[in-house]
């Protein structure tokens, strides 16, 4: 209940309640008007936090537009904090909707006079952060007028992650703001101009396509549908609806942000000429990268398939802290049923490289997400599957977005359970922040002892960080616990690979192959290990038994590599060619770059390989900017960019690449970047690092790059050295 009077205004009538608390109508007496005052909930709305509301509402007043509800100030009497808004006799959109579909020549007035609102308040610096059709009134002559702007700011609610996990009963209130929420928000991004762009875009679906664009029967389902991708397209051939804009529509609710119309300014001229019946051109898209990408980037010898400590993840850890997740399911009726339907994702994700089994174990959670949204374990889960989908299928920076988004929702729903930090830690380092995630690692270790997942984790970061000793040594200490664990077999393997211990590296995956004898990806790397101690034809070999198993890409794309290193160059373009055809693999920069070095000694291909260097950096620059320091990814490009001809950026890609502590592998790329420069003196030198680090001599003895350099009187003199010395 209210008091008949706030302040100065007399209290006439509850309006409404909404997400951020309730309206009603007052009159001002001194001005003799009515108005509409906004009262905060007290937690939205702290008294210590007054004087930076009243600065943002200060920026919102500027704001002046015939359809932009005008505000007044922004005032606390007391413990309660309300925002003096102008008073608008109408009906909102959603109630409007309610009573049926609107004809499309009105609702695309609506939509232009709002997108014109919105876009005079992105021009001063002013997002509205909570589109949807509740917050647009219908005034007496039908015009738009849009209400709350920037109150999600101002109430200190914006993140979805809050939203999400509020625990008030708040009515379908919550859920129809949930619906019109772009998919970053739910990581956590702050609300700006792209996301009022796609909470835009949901708004006009929902007036032509009279349902909403993103619906289901609860706030974690509906996000769940937002994360896993737009909907279906508006346009039907034979309907009243325009082509133009139902693609402008599918552009507004692109989940990648960078993907959506750049301004909502381009938005409203396409409106306009959509209206005035013209075809507009396509309205430009955002110039701003991705939010999150990273690499997915193969660390060792020529881009061979072995797969890192890095890049192996989602796997059997799952399955070992499975009971202690079993017994944390919520108990209710049903429960039963949920546990089975978990148990069978989990089942698929313990069994990652089976065909379609990730596929399932993202089908699986999700099905159990859409009985009980607030499943912590489902959630992490999830999470965990779409990583792995992003680190083994498609290195695409939106399942990246969904995977992190998941995994900090199953935190915000039980910080107790170890798989939801082991969830959040995959997520911090895939953004770049390797202590964040080993920190969260190491808070599932001490939640479950002896935990796999954390183990490989931890592991992983120790890797990154060049510390190969701390490595092995706590994927040795995973092995005490678990000593039928292939995995940890196969990440030691790839550790050792990583420092050039070939031997220790062939030995390591051997012993993974004898407890998963079906495992693909570890022929795979035994096929790598052979390859690099110089036996390349037992390595073809071991590949074709792997093919027998599974037509895996990672398989293909070393019989290439092979091929490439045997000389055999059109053979080797045609096995890196079909990867390109592989979905996940056609965005991958090392598929490109080594099609791009077989096109580069293929007779009649100059051009092509020219190409595909291109296509190779243009993957690569994406995956730089999240990752500017990353040695892998700078001497690639340097590497790139040499064979392109194109010095200056190849020296400053190298400066970043050879920084620290570079690994074998990474001298003899340097090395081959600077002799294709022409910069032999460098070339050599880092060269006989390479060698010193335990380069396998077989690759540099056939590298195409330098046989020149092979020739050269001053290298002839150092192999005699090494063997006068035994140095081999």
């Amino acid at each position: 209940m209210f008091a008949q009077t706030i302040s100065k205004y007399k209290i006439e009538r509850i309006i409404g309640t909404g997400s951020y608390g309730t309206v009603v109508q007052a009159t001002d007496p001194v001005l003799n008007r009515t108005v509409a005052l906004k009262i905060l909930r007290q937690t939205d709305a702290p008294a210590d936090g007054l004087k930076t509301h009243i600065r943002e509402a200060r920026a919102l007043a500027r704001l002046q537009h015939p359809n932009i509800v005008g505000i007044f100030g922004l005032e606390q009497e007391g413990d309660q904090t309300y925002l003096a808004m102008e008073h608008v006799e109408g009906e909102t959109l959603a109630a409007r909707l309610a009573q049926g579909p609107l004809p499309v020549d009105q609702a695309l007035d609506i939509a232009a006079q709002l997108a014109d609102a919105l876009a005079a308040a992105h021009g001063q610096g002013v997002v509205h952060a909570d589109i949807k059709p509740a917050n647009v009134i219908l005034d007496q002559r039908s015009h738009p007028r849009l209400v709350d702007f920037g109150l999600a700011r101002l109430s200190g609610i914006a993140r979805a992650q809050d939203t999400l996990a509020a625990t008030m009963e708040r009515g379908d209130g919550l859920r129809g703001t949930v619906s019109y929420m772009a998919p970053e928000l739910f990581m956590g991004a702050q609300p700006d101009t792209l996301s009022d762009i796609f909470s835009f875009g949901a708004l006009v679906f929902e007036m032509l396509g009279r349902r909403r664009a993103f619906d289901a029967p609860s706030e974690g389902a509906v996000m769940q549908r937002i994360l896993n991708g737009r909907p279906d397209s508006l346009y039907v051939p034979g309907t009243p609806l325009p082509k133009p804009l139902c693609d402008l529509v599918d552009r507004m609710l692109a989940v990648d942000p960078a993907a959506r119309p750049a301004t909502m300014d381009a938005v409203r001229d396409a409106l306009r000429a959509i209206a005035a019946g013209a075809t507009p051109a396509p309205p430009p898209k955002s110039v701003q990268p991705p939010r999150r990408a990273i690499a997915w980037a193969r660390r060792h010898g020529r881009a061979l398939a072995v797969a890192g400590v890095a890049g192996v993840v989602l796997t059997a850890g799952l399955v070992m802290e499975w009971p202690a997740v079993r017994d944390r399911l919520p108990g209710h009726a049903g429960t039963a049923s949920i546990q089975s339907m978990i148990d069978t994702a989990m089942d698929r994700l313990y069994h990652a490289e089976d065909k379609g089994a990730i596929d399932a174990a993202v089908s699986g959670f999700q099905k159990v997400l859409a009985r009980d949204p607030n499943n912590a374990a489902a959630t992490a889960g999830l999470s965990l599957a779409l990583f792995s989908r992003y680190m083994s299928q498609r290195p695409d920076p939106t399942v990246l977005q969904q995977a992190t988004a998941a995994a900090r929702l199953a935190l915000s729903l039980d910080d107790q359970l170890a798989m939801a930090h082991v969830a959040v830690a995959w997520a911090e380092y895939h953004s770049n922040n390797k202590e964040g995630a080993f920190d969260q690692f190491q808070k599932a270790l001490i939640l479950e002892d002896g935990n796999a997942f954390a183990i490989q984790g931890i592991a992983s970061v120790y890797s990154i960080k060049r510390d190969p000793n701390s490595a092995i040594k706590i994927l040795r200490y995973g092995l005490n616990s678990h000593p039928n664990f292939f995995e940890f077999y196969y990440q030691i393997g790839a550790v050792y690979f990583s420092v050039a211990d070939y031997v220790q590296a062939e030995e390591m995956f051997k012993k993974s192959l004898e407890l998963a004898p079906d495992s693909a990806y570890g022929y795979a790397n035994l096929s790598a290990a052979q390859h690099m101690l110089g036996r390349t034809v037992e390595a073809i070999q071991t590949v074709q038994r792997g093919l027998r198993i599974r037509p895996l890409p990672q398989l293909y794309n070393n019989l290439g590599n092979y091929l490439y290193f045997l000389g055999q160059y059109p053979q080797a373009a045609e096995a890196f060619e079909r990867l390109t055809r592989v979905e996940g693999y056609s965005q991958y920069y090392v598929t490109w770059g080594n099609l791009a070095d077989a096109y580069r000694w293929t007779p009649g291909k100059t051009a092509e390989a020219r190409d595909a260097y291109r296509v190779a950096l243009r993957h690569l620059e994406t995956l730089l900017a999240n990752s500017p320091q990353d040695p892998t990814l700078n001497v690639k490009a340097a590497l790139f960019h040499a064979k392109l001809g194109e010095e200056a950026p190849t020296l400053t890609a190298l400066d970043l690449a050879l920084a620290g502590n570079p690994t074998p592998n990474i001298l003899f790329n340097a090395a081959v970047a600077n002799e294709v420069l022409g910069r032999r003196d460098q070339a050599l030198d880092l060269l006989a690092r390479a060698r010193a680090a335990g380069y396998a001599a077989n690759e540099i003895d056939h590298e195409p790059e330098l046989a020149q350099l092979r020739l050269d009187r001053r290298y002839q003199l150092s192999l005699i050295k090494k063997e006068d010395t035994g140095d081999q």
